[in-house]
């Protein structure tokens, strides 16, 4: 790994922070068990509300005045659950270390948030995002690209409820379940470092597959100032099953799921992806057989017909009969570390930092505390 220089972005250790991460948004009740005894505390003063014995699938929810804990009523809008140090508790059937956050919403809705130090979160995070068996170097590229993004989004968000989503709206995160032998091992032999450029955090985007080239952060996420985030040409994942790939779909399949959204592509013969001068709007443009054309933005299109059947913007189709078959290149958003070339490049005999150094060109390894 390069040698890395220590910036003072933060006064502690950044594997020690505490991170939140929303875990669910729920009118009904979500069942909660913990290993051992919890103590309830109110988060606005830390006032001790109540100790339970053991949680065995009790269900949390919100009621008109309050949260309700199993049997247990509480006449306020926030309630942290704590379990006994070194125990999890488990949500929704999946195990979380740290803490759990109850918030009544405005609109009655209950809110469940993870209050987890940061390393804990990574180390689960690793090989939610990549495969286990990968070799280490890949793992710990994607341990400090994983910390960096959390400890980036967490400034970005600070002050709001919750810094993080559990999903692919950031990272992956499936608590105590998706952590292994291994992402706990690249998690600590990369402990507390980030990537930084100009001595400032990068948004360490990373994806699965870019088919050839990475993208710009300013053009897909409108995210401007990181020279190291400009996009690379990449030579080292064409091992994916997804560097090419093709999908034959009904074109009735494909007009009656957009209809729904209010978009006609009935009877087009091909689909193509067009981009703004300045990469700012993405539209899918279906040409009909009568010339006309149908017109529908990509996010839409995509999330309608499901993003592991159009995995990428990078498409295009044309019409076979009553199919449209579908081509494009890749999975995922192309911005920073693909996940399938910094695989080879493990394989190649690469360290992390050199995969890192690769991917985000210009960024800097540094301790972050």
């Amino acid at each position: 790994m390069r040698s890395h220089v220590s910036v003072p972005l933060i006064e502690e250790h950044v594997d020690d922070i505490t991170t939140c991460v929303l875990l669910f948004e729920s009118q009904t009740p979500v069942l909660v068990s913990s290993d051992s005894h919890v103590r309830l505390y109110s988060p606005d003063d830390d006032e001790k509300l109540a100790e339970l014995p053991q949680l065995v699938n009790v269900g949390v929810a919100p009621i008109p005045n309050g949260i309700m804990i199993g049997e247990n009523t509480f006449a306020s809008d926030t309630v942290r659950i704590s379990p006994k140090s070194g125990t999890f508790l488990s949500v929704a059937g999946r195990r979380y270390r740290g803490t759990l956050l109850l918030v009544r919403s405005s609109e009655e809705k209950l809110i469940g948030i993870n209050e987890v130090y940061i390393g804990d979160y990574v180390q689960s995070v690793v090989t939610a995002e990549m495969p286990w068996r990968w070799p280490m170097e890949a793992l710990k590229a994607q341990a400090i690209a994983a910390r960096t993004y959390a400890l980036w989004r967490s400034q970005q968000r600070r002050g709001r409820l919750f810094y993080l989503f559990a999903d692919s709206r950031d990272q992956v995160y499936r608590g105590v379940g998706s952590e292994s032998r291994r992402s706990r091992k690249a998690t600590s032999l990369t402990r507390g470092v980030v990537l930084v450029e100009n001595k400032r955090l990068l948004p360490a985007f990373f994806h699965s597959t870019c088919g050839g080239e990475t993208e710009s952060a300013e053009l897909i996420f409108n995210i401007a100032g990181f020279a190291s985030l400009k996009g690379v040409t990449c030579d080292y994942c064409s091992g994916s099953k997804f560097y090419r790939w093709h999908r034959r779909l009904a074109v009735k399949d494909v007009s009656d799921a957009l209809a729904k959204l209010g978009y006609d592509f009935e009877n087009v013969d091909s689909i193509k992806i067009e981009r703004d001068v300045e990469f700012r709007e993405i539209l899918v443009k279906g040409t009909r057989q009568d010339g006309s054309v149908a017109v529908c933005p990509v996010g839409a299109f995509r999330s309608t017909l499901g993003t592991l059947v159009i995995r990428t913007t990078f498409f295009e189709a044309r019409r076979e009969g009553d199919d449209l078959i579908f081509e494009g290149r890749g999975w995922g958003h192309f911005v920073g570390m693909c996940q399938w070339g910094a695989r080879k490049m493990a394989k190649e005999g690469h360290g992390a930092g050199e995969i890192l150094e690769y991917y985000y060109p210009g960024s800097e390894l540094a301790a972050a505390y």
